[in-house]
Order: structure tokens, then sequence, then C-alpha cells
């Protein structure tokens, strides 16, 4: 017998609330399977989700129960349930569920399955259907916006912090009391506070928050946080970010220009299009603070860009809070990894920002490189570790092969809880009350066993990866590839970061050489056999464009990260490579 599953999905949160588009696709569907005599097994339910994003709870749920092989066949009401992108349609209806022996059958339109070509055909012209569908609903939305915007009404959104809009005629009045908070903004940043000083954008951020001036999302009774299965939001957030200050610092509304059907806020008024619509705004400060603002922006901007980004983003993290380390740059010009632990906009709820110590990054990359080019000089020590983290890897995989059959059990188990629920409340065996206790009780399970799978699905990815990684070190090693020499000097390490790279066509070594010619940094693939190479291009031809971006490529493969405590730095990776003493620079520490 045919054993199958249902997919349903509405797209409005009123929808999800009432659940009437969704009752009725779930009667369809249990309909359909008893005239074919199947097994319905479950019926997937998505609540208030877009078709426009494959990103649903029930829909990857779905996904990650095939493997399970409880089913063989997924019937939805109609195909635009899945999506309405005809790229995502075919990943879902071939990729998906026909390489793993899934047939789809759509209740509304029976030409739709995926059993044979002319089928194929067919779903594939009404995938293209659908997403046309969506684009003229959202064309029509945008062109019902732009009448009103035309006739001078609300077009909807947010109403902008510093403004109210009159009920009786729909324009925008100034909100005196937070247009006041607006001013501000501008003078903190521009002229300074009470001491001369300008403020930054964090400096604004963190004072609005210490004086207990609730933020915009606040005001307007916007919720931040992740929605749940029926619409649920998070708290409200009652700090200022740097964000808001910057929106509020960049929005030309405040100077009277806001244009409905721009591309950007920041546009410029000599950029105007033909199809923007000037929706009236009264000017909360001049125009000449407004251009004052912008130009601050603008020199920072400038100073960003021509700085580059360090050798150790995105691998240098903080052993004492846990969080990522950043590089920034004193006065303009040298260059330091910090916490950002130690940043006040990650302690606005009054936690203790982070003592850990500011390290001058040129120091801490030659350090680094340093320490792991030695580690390269001693292949068997490289050898041992590699054994030993495939050793590990195999186990750890096999655990996770083993937790992950069991939560997604739990996962079905709980939706059947949620199906039983469901019927009860339609019934009317349960009270309103009681229903939204339990089904509270059992999203909350759904949200943390989902969550499980995530990281459990994840690990099993970067395990996945990292076999391939060690796999390829392990034959490098094995077969006499690899060869590395250096000479630990730091003057030469210096000189690298501008070393030529070169590749002899003869050996197919490739060779970083400093300026001077003097030491060098081999990586010999003199013998290694056809797959080898081409399985690996990150030390032959891929090392093209620098020898910064070279060592950082190298640290990524041996999957190098580092760790700053108060008296050392921890270098970790796939091979042994020790720690750092931070003794020696303490007093530039600061």
């Amino acid at each position: 017998m045919t054993k199958a599953v249902g997919y349903i999905r509405v797209s409005t949160e009123e929808q999800a609330q009432h659940g009437y588009s969704l009752e009725a696709q779930a009667e369809s569907i249990s309909n359909y399977c008893k005239a074919m005599r199947w097994e319905l097994i479950r019926i997937y339910r998505d609540d208030g989700y877009s078709a426009s994003s494959l990103d649903r709870p029930a829909l990857q749920q779905l996904i990650a129960d095939i493997p399970l092989r409880s089913f063989d066949t997924v019937v939805s009401w109609k195909l635009d349930r899945l999506s309405r992108s005809p790229k995502d349609t075919l990943y879902l209806l071939e990729d998906v569920f026909e390489k793993n022996g899934i047939t789809f059958v759509s209740v509304q339109e029976p030409f739709v399955n995926t059993k044979d070509p002319t089928s194929k055909m067919f779903t594939t012209i009404l995938a293209a259907f659908a997403q046309h569908e969506r684009e003229m609903i959202t064309e029509r939305m945008k062109m019902g916006k732009y009448q009103k915007a035309r006739m001078g009404q609300f077009p909807g959104g947010h109403i902008l912090y510093g403004y109210r809009k009159n009920p009786l005629t729909g324009e925008f009045e100034i909100n005196e009391e937070e247009a006041r908070i607006v001013r501000l903004i501008y003078h903190w940043y521009v002229y300074g506070d009470e001491n001369g000083q300008p403020l930054g954008m964090e400096a604004i951020a963190d004072k609005l928050t210490n004086m207990g001036i609730l933020p915009p999302s606040a005001v307007r009774g916007v919720r931040v946080g992740v929605r749940g299965k029926r619409g649920q939001k998070g708290e409200y957030v009652k700090h200022w970010s740097n964000a808001t200050v910057r929106q509020i610092l960049t929005h030309q509304a405040y100077i009277g220009k806001n244009y409905f059907g721009r591309d950007g806020k920041n546009a410029e008024p000599d950029k105007i299009k033909d199809d923007w619509i000037v929706i009236p705004f009264p000017p909360i400060v001049d125009e000449y603070i407004y251009q004052l603002a912008q130009e601050r922006r603008n020199r920072a901007k400038f100073w960003q860009r021509k700085h580059e980004t360090p050798l150790l983003t995105g691998i240098l993290h903080c052993g004492i809070c846990g969080l990522q380390f950043r590089g920034t740059y004193d006065h303009g010009t040298t260059a330091v990894y910090s916490c950002y632990g130690r940043l006040k906009r990650y302690h606005r709820d009054g936690s203790p920002t982070c003592d850990s110590p500011r390290i001058p990054a040129n120091w801490l990359d030659q350090q680094v490189v340093l320490k792991v080019l030695e580690a390269l000089q001693k292949p068997e020590q490289m050898k041992e570790a590699i054994m030993a983290h495939l050793e590990s890897w195999e186990r750890r995989k096999q655990e996770l092969e083993l937790l992950v059959g069991p939560s997604v059990k739990q996962m079905k188990e709980l939706h059947d809880e949620q199906e039983r629920l469901n019927y009860l409340f339609r019934k009317g065996r349960i009270s309103v009350s009681e229903y939204e206790k339990e089904a509270s009780e059992l999203d909350k399970k759904i949200a943390e066993l989902r969550e499980q799978h995530k990281h459990q699905t994840n690990e099993l990815r970067h395990l996945q990866k990292l076999e391939k990684d060690l796999d390829f070190i392990k034959q490098a090693l094995g077969n006499g590839y690899w060869k590395v020499e250096y000479e630990a000097l730091q003057s030469e390490i210096k000189m690298m970061w501008d070393a030529a790279l070169t590749i002899d066509n003869k050996t197919g070594e490739v060779v970083v050489t400093t300026p001077s010619d003097e030491k060098k940094v081999t990586i010999d693939f003199n013998n290694a056999d056809e797959q080898v190479q081409e399985q690996e291009e990150l030390l032959t031809l891929a090392m093209h464009g620098g020898g910064k971006i070279a060592i950082r490529q190298l640290f990524d493969k041996l999957h190098i990260t580092v760790h700053v405590y108060h008296d050392r730095v921890e270098v970790r990776g796939l091979i042994p490579i020790g720690n750092i003493n931070i003794s020696s620079f303490q007093s530039l520490v600061g």
C-alpha cells in the first residue's frame, strides 16, 4: 500500500490564526488519499509562511524525514503550496523527492506528478505560472501603494520616528517629543555633547539608553525576535542600536525630502527618478546640519576602506567570553585585535564588559604564522595528529548518526500529538485555554528539538568537510608529497605579506619568496598523483594572489583557530601547534 504524507501551507498570519484554508487543504488531501486507498501517515503544516522561501519549519521537517523511508508519496492541495518559484519547485521535485524515490501528487492538478516526462513538462509550466501569479500579486500591491502615495495618503509601513499620522487628514505631523530626540542625535553627532566632543553612533546609542529613552521599536510597539508557529514575536527591545541611530542620521525625511518608490534611503535629490512620489514630511532638522552629518559619515567610510582586513579575522576568538575578536585601528594607524565583548553595545543589559587584552595585530599575525610554519616542519607529529583526528572523527560521526534518528522520531511523535490536539479542538472536546496551553508546550518542545536537530546536521556537514581535509593531508604525508622549508625569522615574516608567489613548471612547487629572495616557504607536490593535485587546488594554482592570501587559505585548510586568554594565545588546528605567551607585549596591551 502507498504510504503518503500531506503538505499544506497558508501565507498570512490571519489565515494561520483562523485555519480555514489549512483545514480545507487537509480535508482535500485526506479525501484524495481515501479515494486512492493510500495510507495517509501525517500532514505537515506551515502556518503563516510565504512560498517565496524554502525556509519553512514543516517543509524542512518533511525533507529531514525522507531518509527515514516512512513514506513514498507527498500529496499537496496545489503545486504552489510547495513553492511559487520554478527554481525551488524543480529543486524539490527532482533533487529532493525524485532522487529519494518519492512521488509528488497535486490534488487540484492531476497532471502534476514526477512519474513521466510529460507530467514534468506540465509541472514546469505550472510552476512558471505560479511565479507569474505571485509577481502579479506583488505588482498589484505595489501599484496600490503608489496610488495611495499619489493621493497623499499613507502608503503603509511603520511611521518614521519623530512623526505621527493625522487620523483625519492622513498627513504626517511632527511628534515634538520624539523630534527633540532626533535633533539631539544630530547635534551630538555633528557638534558634540555637553563637553563639545562629537559622539559616534555607538556612543549616541549608549547615551540614549542610559538616559532611559525608549528606542523607536519599543515606542511603536514592535517586538523583536523570531516568529513562532502562530506568528508570535519576541520581546520589546529597550536599548538603542547603532543601526537605529544610523537610520535617523541618514533618512532624508528629516529634512522634508522623502520619496516613495526610491531604491535607497540615501539617494541624492539630483538623482530623483520619474516614478518617485514625493510624500510631504515637515522637516525636523535643517539641511545644513544634515549635510554636515553626511560629510562626517563619508569621512568615516573612506577611512574604513583604506585599511585591509587583518589576517586572523573570523578565526580569532576570545577564550574568556566566547565572542570573536575584531580587527580595528588605534588612531587610524596601528592595527589591533579587540574582543567584541569589550564593546558596550553587547552589554546594554547591564552585564560586565569583557576584560580580555587588546593585542597588536602585526605582532599576533607574526607569532601565529611562525607557530604554524614551525609545526609544518614536523611531519611525524602531523601524521600522528591526523590519524588521531580521523579516529575521533569516525567516533563522532557514529554518535551523530545515532542521535539524528531518534531526534527525528521524537519530532514526528510531537507533530502527531499536534494533529491529535488540533482534532480535539476542532471537535470541541477541549476548551480554547486548554488548547492554547498544550499547543504552546508542544511548540516549545518542537522548537527545542528542531534546534538540536539543526546543530546535529550542521555538525555532520562540518565533519564531511573535515573528512576531505584530513584525507588530503593524510595522503600528502603518507606518500611523501609534503615538504616545508622555512627559517623562523620574524623580520622575514614582516616581508612575507608582500611576497611573490611562483609555481615552478618543472617541479610543480609553489614558492613564496620575500623581495630579497633569501627565505622561502615551499609546499612541495613534486611527486603527487593527479588525484591529490585535483583534490586540492589551495597549495597549487589557487595560491596566486599574494603571500597573505595564501597563508590564510592554508590556515583554513588546516582548520586553524586562535583563542585569546589573559596570559596566552592558543593556536588550534588539525595539527599540533601550541601556545603563544603574551607577556612579551604586555606593555602594549590596552
